[in-house]
């Protein structure tokens, strides 16, 4: 079976946990989970600001880079086109088309870390505190309540298609339309059984 972890960058996410996920399979870090884990296999972020800003730090690293926009060459990422869910990236933000871009390197089991998907979860959107000034309000990809619900419908709608492959193993997580399980458990073959709750 072919198993990855994404590990998102929800205020949960701990070194801890991107280590024992990298022991499951590869690691797909999305945005500054890569400063968590640079020893991630590869890093996803969709927007162009993010890699304006962040890949300067990245320097160090010579790890497989991902994304959708189109400019994405100019800093050195390769671009994957937009497509249908299993087709291409799908999805509003960065940690969605990491799934789907899971999804379309056919991986059996998808399994998430990070993804808290709170809005926000005890004042702060990401485990780093907010984005570089750069990344200002109003960019793609910085949060906004209204953005966090089309983000929980996209997880909706990758559930409905192919939710049965994904396990969210985040410590919290506002996300319901996916198996549970911690990575202990994963690591034992154990997730709880797909939920159809919607949040």
């Amino acid at each position: 079976m072919k198993r990855i972890t994404i590990a998102a960058s929800g205020p949960s996410l701990t070194l801890a946990d991107c280590m024992n996920a990298s022991r499951l399979g590869p690691l797909l870090a999305v945005n500054c989970a890569a400063f968590m884990a640079p020893f991630a296999d590869a890093i996803y972020a969709g927007d162009e600001t993010w890699w304006k800003v962040y890949a300067p730090f990245l320097g160090w690293s010579s790890i497989p880079r991902y994304t959708v926009a189109t400019n994405g060459t100019k800093h050195g990422v390769s671009v994957v086109p937009r497509g249908k869910i299993g087709e291409g990236i799908s999805g509003n933000n960065s940690g969605v088309q990491a799934i789907t871009l899971a999804l379309l390197w056919r991986y059996d089991e998808i399994v998430l870390i990070g993804f808290d998907c709170g809005w926000p979860a005890r004042g702060r959107e990401h485990f780093h505190g907010a984005h570089h000034e750069r990344l200002a309000d109003g960019t793609p990809g910085c949060a906004n309540p209204r953005q966090a619900d089309a983000w929980l419908a996209d997880h909706a709608r990758i559930a409905d298609n192919c939710g049965q492959r994904i396990i969210n193993a985040s410590r919290q997580t506002a996300l319901t339309c996916y198996r549970r399980a911690t990575l202990e458990g994963i690591a034992n073959g154990r997730a709880d059984r797909h939920s159809d709750q919607r949040t």
